[in-house]
C-alpha cells in the first residue's frame, strides 16, 4: 500500500512515537541490569533493562535481540513481549512506544560495552537496585504471586 493510501503522505498533526525495545534478561534468579555509563545522554550511572532503538525495516523482536547481543554480548532463549508502553510525547509531539520483552540468557558471561556495564542482580523483593533496599517495598513488588501477575505473558 502506498504513502498516501496509508494516510502517512502527509504527518503534519500527527502523533507519532520512536520504537524502542526494554528487555529484562534471567538467568536463574537473576536478571541482568546494565549500569548506564557515565557520559551517556540517556540514565548515565542508572540501572536500567537492555534495550535501545529499532532500525528502520527491522521487527520488535529483532531489534530486542539485536540490542542484547550488542549491549552483552549474550545470546538468549525464550524472548517474549511482556508489555507495550507508551511514553508520552515531548514538546515537539513525538513519544516512545516502547516493547518490553523478557528472555533467559543461554550463557552468564556478558562482555562490557558503550552503553554501559552489564551486572547480574538477584531479583528478590523489594530490591529497587543493586546493593540497597527501599524502606517499604512498593505494591508492585509485595509478594510472589504479585511478581507473577506482573510478567505474566501477553496473549497476542
Amino acid at each position: 500500500m502506498s504513502r498516501a493510501g496509508q494516510g502517512t503522505d502527509d504527518l503534519s498533526g500527527r502523533h507519532l512515537v520512536l520504537p524502542r525495545t526494554l528487555c529484562f534478561v534471567t538467568w536463574g534468579d537473576e536478571v541482568l541490569l546494565l549500569r548506564g555509563a557515565p557520559d551517556k545522554r540517556i540514565w548515565p550511572n542508572r540501572y536500567n533493562g537492555v534495550g535501545g532503538h529499532v532500525e528502520r525495516g527491522e521487527d520488535v523482536r529483532s531489534a530486542a535481540r539485536r540490542e542484547i547481543a550488542e549491549e552483552t554480548g549474550l545470546t538468549v532463549e525464550d524472548l517474549r513481549l511482556r508489555g507495550v508502553v507508551h511514553v508520552t510525547p515531548d514538546a515537539e509531539g513525538v513519544g516512545v512506544m516502547l516493547f518490553v520483552f523478557a528472555a533467559r540468557a543461554q550463557q552468564r558471561e556478558v562482555r562490557p560495552s558503550a552503553e554501559g556495564a552489564a551486572v547480574w542482580v538477584r531479583r528478590a523483593v523489594g530490591r529497587t537496585r543493586p546493593g540497597r533496599r527501599p524502606a517499604a517495598a512498593p505494591a508492585a513488588c509485595a509478594g510472589p504471586a504479585r511478581r507473577a501477575a506482573l510478567f505474566r505473558p501477553l496473549d497476542l
